[in-house]
């Protein structure tokens, strides 16, 4: 087993004058950890003195120096992100890894880069984000294109504050490429959003539109599956359509909610706002 790591601290006091009692030096905010193991490593880590002494911070740091070689939390951690940090880690050098294509990425929130603003104003704009929702380069890792549809695995973690800003937008470019997708063709897709089919590809789009349309072609279709469901299973819907909260259980008066499960027990998959629902769920 390795020896314990040696650690050096560099601190910054200030002294009072004309103070005749002992006092307790105000140490500075950043303590600076060296140490061994197997290869030399360096952490930074921001500790709040708040008027203690130096060697209760020099136990402190020991602490947690220890827990990083040992790889178990010090009784000293806690992880509370500084507001002018993306990462939610008490060390933004925390590696992530994602697979594209077959190939594995790493990533740390300091080499993930910023995302770049997109715009899609035109009807051919539109068709290409489509393509770019699964093929773009935008973002690259490792000299890799990262695709529009993986931006939040890759930033709600590692750069909150920068899906933060993003997911709005990335919300909607979602919404509508899963709307365009559930159409047979481009042209049927174009038709339903009452653009016609010879109108050119350089026309101006106005997104509310196509969203607004898209939410009231979904809530049509959930009503009526909704209603399909009290009508196929009028005498199981009590014990099929409910759900369990705090150990009690409800059940599902929402037409969306009902909608949902009925095309699950019926096996229906072609329904795209599904999988989104489902991942809120999981993320709440």
């Amino acid at each position: 087993m390795p020896s314990p790591p040696s650690m050096s601290t560099s601190l910054e006091t200030e002294t009072v004058p004309n103070v005749s009692t002992p006092i307790t030096p105000s140490c500075s905010r950043t303590l600076d950890l060296n140490y061994n193991i197997y290869t030399t490593s360096r952490h930074i880590i921001a500790l709040e003195s708040n008027g203690k002494p130096i060697d209760l911070l020099h136990s402190e740091a020991m602490s947690i120096a220890t827990s990083i070689f040992s790889r178990s939390p010090s009784r000293f951690t806690t992880i509370a992100p500084d507001d002018n940090s993306d990462s939610r880690s008490i060390s933004t050098a925390k590696k992530k890894a994602i697979t594209v294509d077959g190939v594995t990425l790493c990533y740390t929130a300091e080499t993930l880069p910023d995302p770049p603003t997109l715009s899609y104003k035109t009807r051919e704009a539109l068709e290409q984000l489509v393509k770019d929702w699964t093929s773009s380069s935008f973002v690259t890792i490792e000299g890799v294109g990262i695709p529009l549809c993986l931006w939040k695995r890759v930033y709600s973690w590692t750069r909150p504050r920068v899906w933060d800003r993003i997911k709005d937008q990335w919300g909607k470019f979602k919404f509508i490429v899963g709307g365009y997708k559930s159409f047979s063709s481009p042209e049927q897709f174009w038709e339903a959003m009452s653009l016609p089919t010879t109108a050119s590809p350089g026309r101006r789009i106005n997104f509310t539109s196509i969203c607004n349309i898209l939410r009231d072609l979904r809530k049509e279709r959930d009503e009526t599956d909704a209603a399909l469901a009290k009508e196929e299973y009028s005498n199981e819907f009590e014990a099929l359509f409910t759900y369990k909260k705090r150990g009690k259980q409800y059940m599902l008066k929402k037409a969306p909610d009902v909608a949902r499960r009925y095309r699950l027990l019926k096996g229906i998959t072609d329904v795209y706002w599904d999988k989104d629902d489902q991942d809120t769920d999981n993320e709440e």
